[in-house]
């Protein structure tokens, strides 16, 4: 999507900052809190949750 189609640019910025939280050196507890609640924001969701994986997939 070209960036003259974004209607809005704050939420691209915020978007942008989550993603390079990512980049930082913070614990994974910080980047998926981080991440969650970004993400709720951007959709004006109430609630948000993020499901991790373990190694045996459950």
């Amino acid at each position: 999507m070209p960036l003259s189609k974004i209607e809005d640019l704050g939420k691209l910025r915020r978007l942008l900052d989550a993603v390079l939280v990512i980049e930082r050196d913070l614990s994974l507890r910080v980047v998926l809190e981080t991440l969650v609640r970004e993400s709720c924001e951007l959709v004006s969701a109430q609630y948000g949750a993020l499901g991790v994986l373990d190694s045996s997939g459950g």
